[in-house]
């Protein structure tokens, strides 16, 4: 145990998703832990050994299911590491003014001394020779530039060194399996949407449309950015020097100041009137760029989306997007059934198994267990049966709800230009890559049916 890295007072809470919360260390080394939750309810609580447990069965599964799927260079590694009691509860107490209010439902789990260690995808990667001697980190740098016109250029004062600014993006499903297919031809992120906003989770319907953003097209990739800039919801975050700067539920400011100030912290390294619009066409050939060896794909534009349908050509639906999108459509693509096809499957399995469906760890790792040793697509795909099915498709279930993380720094400032281009260091990661409970399925069936009656209802 290092008691020196785990000062309390040298992290900080970053964010949390349904089952863990997330610190970051403020100084060297750039690492972040991953703490699980528990619910508060009573008779509910956790053992602090079923607790570890389960972290070391989704660092396995991290391990040996998704970074040979979604490839070592994209996939952090993490490891598993014991914290010091006084640590937890002191980061569980000064953590709670922070968090949203509907997570509170949860909290940190004090019993269960341990956590998950990796490198803070925030910041590009070797920089920080602390953090390479705790955690390998095998992540990529590459460089992307930017032509300036003369009358962009302007001297303006620039932190040094030069900030590292970080993107999140959560782009949920890009394809359309059943029942959102034809004749909807609708997605369901953005079919949610409206009964997101009925229920009151949300003031208005996101701008935003998967199918755009995994389209590879550079004019739909554009349009779904621009979506996520104007309804950010927590499928956008803008990060930078590993502190939040722009995000739906930053409670202390209106989106309105949260975009100007945005505005004004990119406006010395971003050129043009609008230096979010830079950023936002730097982040549309980042996220198509790497694709030239790659072949085109189709992709069907959403009835809902903002995209213009009159340019709704052969060509528009056609693109190449990045390997890493590719790679996490590919394994999306494993639901190759929906919720109407695959509920029949669980209700089979249900009745098959002893285990209950409450018993979230053990049917983990009944679902899972033969496939901790798969190393490629071939073998998670390798057999004919019940099970398999169900486990392609919460592996495709993981593949929708992770996170896609864009760390940005410029080489130079605006004012310090000597050629008519800027040059930016980038890297590409992905989080949240963690399993699904077999109970989800019955969760995901009933979710999709409340959708389409919200949906027909207001039709």
């Amino acid at each position: 145990m290092d008691t020196e890295l785990f000062c309390s007072s040298r992290w900080k809470y970053r964010g949390e998703g349904h089952s863990s919360l997330v610190l970051f260390h403020t100084e060297e080394p750039r690492v972040v832990l991953r703490l699980k939750k528990m619910d508060v309810k009573p008779g509910i609580l956790t053992s602090g050994k079923a607790r570890e447990e389960i972290m070391e069965y989704q660092r396995d599964f991290m391990q040996k299911i998704m970074r040979p799927l979604v490839g070592e260079r994209y996939v952090p590694r993490q490891r598993i590491v014991s914290l010091p009691r006084d640590f937890v509860e002191k980061m569980s107490e000064r953590t709670e003014k922070e968090r949203p209010r509907n997570r509170l439902v949860k909290v940190i789990n004090s019993d269960a001394c341990v956590g998950l260690l990796m490198p803070d995808v925030c910041f590009l990667p070797g920089l920080s020779s602390k953090a390479s001697d705790i955690i390998a980190d095998d992540r990529v740098i590459r460089q992307i530039r930017m032509d300036v016109d003369e009358t962009n250029l302007m001297e303006l004062d620039a932190p040094h060194p030069y900030p590292t600014f970080c993107i999140e993006i959560k782009p949920k499903c890009g394809f359309l399996p059943p029942p959102y297919d034809s004749p909807l031809r609708s997605c369901k992120f953005c079919l949610f949407q409206r009964l997101k906003v009925k229920r009151g989770k949300w003031k208005r319907v996101s701008e935003y449309c998967p199918l755009d953003l995994f389209s590879g097209n550079t004019c739909r990739v554009q349009t779904a950015l621009r979506g996520l800039l104007s309804t950010p919801q927590n499928n956008l975050r803008v990060f930078q020097d590993g502190k939040c700067l722009f995000a739906e539920d930053i409670e202390s400011s209106s989106p309105l100041e949260q975009l100007d100030k945005l505005k004004s912290v990119l406006r010395p390294f971003f050129p043009g009137e609008d230096p979010t619009g830079s950023l936002m066409t730097i982040l549309s050939r980042i996220l198509t760029e790497s694709s030239s060896s790659l072949s085109t794909h189709s992709t069907p534009i959403c009835k809902q989306s903002a995209y213009n349908s009159s340019e709704n050509t052969a060509a528009n639906n056609t693109g190449s997007p990045c390997s890493l999108l590719r790679k996490l459509l590919d394994i999306q693509q494993y639901d190759r059934l929906g919720s109407p096809g695959m509920f029949p499957l669980y209700s089979k399995l249900k009745n098959d198994c002893t285990a209950q469906p409450d018993d979230h760890v053990s049917w983990k790792m009944d679902l899972m267990e033969p496939h901790l040793h798969s190393t490629t697509e071939d073998e998670v795909d390798g057999t004919n049966s019940v099970l398999p099915e169900i486990e392609r498709y919460l592996l495709a279930a993981t593949a929708k709800d992770c996170s896609i993380m864009i760390a940005l720094r410029p080489q130079t400032s605006l004012g310090q230009l000597k050629t008519n281009q800027i040059s930016y260091d980038y890297s590409l990661s992905v989080v949240d890559l963690d399993s699904k409970g077999v109970w989800r399925v019955e969760k995901y069936h009933e979710e999709d049916a409340e959708i389409l009656q919200a949906f027909i209802s207001s039709a």
